[in-house]
């Protein structure tokens, strides 16, 4: 797998490439990295390209000098494929990415092939939601990380996943750059706009995956919204919560899989260059 610094609207954002074929863009939720995607990545890897994004502030990639939006996000991902020659992908999207997926597909059709969405919830967040975020932003202003990943592990991981998944969570937010997590959490959580008015928009082939056990976006909240995307698709996920590629891989593939395996590859002269394997 190759690891480079690409160049965006939102500074340097690490970007991995690993695999052949058609390309997939998998981009994370909040509160992970790239590594949350990559029991998913090593497989499909098997016959495609695959394309990581730590989101600014988490991983690798640089903390931006400034608050952004969802549309910036979409727009640093353009400019990553530029940069990599890429014209079309499949994009795969877990919360956060989810959201930067269906902007991306408004904002470009002709380049998102695909979309998958994955326990992102387009709605803006409710009052007690929002009331919980900005407890989170206080207590990671006062340097309690340990207990913001308690929290946000029990909320983000099933019960009946691993505990190794609720640790990745809790070992995310205690190394990421803090101000990175703070601005993230603020940006794309706190004021994230309510994408919900513009799902008709996205013209391009739609799945939604839910995990059965997410309470952050339960499943018929996500059938619901799906609904409003023409033509889009609707899964859920058993024994899985929010991160759902993380907690449930081999049926995440599958379905993934299968909904890709219904549509028309991207062109081969978009996805068959690759720079390591």
């Amino acid at each position: 797998m190759l690891e480079r610094q690409i160049h965006t609207i939102l500074g340097n954002l690490a970007v991995y490439d690993l695999g052949h074929g058609p390309v997939t863009l998998l981009w994370p939720s909040l509160y992970a990295d790239h590594v949350s995607l990559m029991p998913i990545a090593t497989e499909l890897a098997r016959t495609r390209r695959c394309i990581l994004i730590d989101g600014p502030g988490h991983g690798r990639s640089a903390v931006p000098e400034r608050r952004y939006t969802l549309w910036d996000c979409g727009r640093a991902a353009e400019q990553i494929l530029d940069e990599l020659g890429v014209e079309r992908v499949d994009w795969i999207g877990n919360a956060w990415g989810g959201h930067v997926g269906v902007c991306a597909a408004i904002r470009s059709p002709s380049r998102v092939h695909t979309l998958t969405v994955i326990g992102s919830p387009m709605n803006a967040l409710s009052p007690s939601m929002r009331w919980k975020t900005r407890v989170v932003l206080a207590l990671l202003s006062l340097g309690a990380r340990d207990l913001v990943g308690k929290l946000i592990a029990k909320v983000m991981i099933s019960p009946a996943s691993s505990p190794v998944h609720r640790e990745y969570v809790r070992s995310c937010i205690r190394d990421a750059p803090m101000g990175g997590i703070r601005q993230a959490v603020s940006s794309i959580s706190l004021h994230r706009e309510d994408l919900t008015p513009q799902l008709p928009r996205v013209t391009v082939p739609t799945l939604f995956v839910a995990g059965g056990d997410d309470t952050i976006w339960p499943a018929e909240a996500a059938r619901l919204q799906a609904a409003e995307i023409p033509g889009a698709r609707f899964e859920t996920v058993p024994g899985a919560a929010h991160l759902v590629p993380l907690e449930r891989p081999r049926e995440t593939v599958a379905v993934i899989s299968d909904f890709l395996g219904a549509r028309t590859s991207p062109a081969s002269e978009s996805s068959g260059e690759r720079a390591g394997g």
